[in-house]
């Protein structure tokens, strides 16, 4: 990666929830380097529409983008924000009004998702959350949670108002590790394991691996006493995250 000193991995699973329902992820992540820094999201689709995991792969894609331009144009961490996600309304806007006849249906299947996302700098980081999930800086953990009743980034689609970003800026020499995570991630307990194994950000497809395992429902065989000892996975949600963290 062109940023020195850091190194950044991301993985995703669907919840046994949706795999037992034959339901696909309806979370998303991006992680896009570029020259001087890295931007990193994660999106989680509303689970009650039928399309929402298309909205979320858009908007994290479109979101790593915005973040970038943004970094080189606003200097503080919540101007910062404001430009990315104003930037991303307004192209995710366009994309909406190239559909035809398109109204506050289409916008509810596919653009209601929850933004977590994060930009580096050779100067400095910037966190911020739209929605709930989890978010850790440096070890220390903000678990995010809006009674089922996230701000999703598409209501500000129809009503044209600034998203309200909750953020987090310090500088890049402050940083040690970050974690970006969807709600469903919370059930994996404890989690800092993902930003202290350097496996996860050192071995290709590590950080999925190990949420698909947490995703799957396991059996054990006790042979003393002649029976199939079964335990439930322990993530029922869909779960993703995104690392980032000083090269081991």
């Amino acid at each position: 990666m062109t940023l020195s000193g850091f190194v950044a991995a991301a993985g995703s699973t669907v919840g046994a929830r949706h795999r037992h329902a034959d339901r696909p992820s309806q979370d998303a992540f991006a992680l896009h380097r570029f020259p001087g820094g890295l931007a990193a999201v994660v999106a989680d689709g509303c689970g009650s529409r039928p399309r929402s995991e298309l909205g979320a792969a858009l908007g994290a894609r479109m979101c790593c983008r915005a973040l970038e331009l943004a970094s080189r144009r606003s200097p503080s961490g919540p101007e910062l924000v404001a430009d990315a996600l104003g930037s991303l309304l307004t192209r995710l806007g366009r994309v909406l009004g190239s559909l035809p006849a398109a109204t506050e249906h289409e916008v509810s299947d596919a653009f209601l998702f929850t933004l977590l996302g994060a930009v580096v700098t050779e100067r400095q980081a910037v966190v911020f959350a739209l929605g709930d999930g989890i978010v850790a800086l440096n070890g220390e953990v903000f678990l995010l949670e809006q009674d089922n009743a996230p701000s999703y980034l598409g209501y500000h689609l129809l009503d044209r108002t600034a998203p309200a970003a909750r953020c987090w800026t310090l500088e890049t020499g402050a940083l040690e590790s970050l974690l970006l995570g969807s709600d469903g991630l919370g059930e994996l307990g404890a989690l800092d394991e993902l930003w202290t194994e350097p496996r996860y950000v050192t071995r290709p497809d590590a950080l999925r691996r190990r949420l698909t395992l947490a995703s799957r429902d396991a059996q054990h065989i006790d042979w003393e006493a002649r029976r199939v000892l079964r335990q439930p996975a322990r993530l029922r949600d869909d779960a993703t995250c995104v690392v980032v963290r000083r090269s081991p």
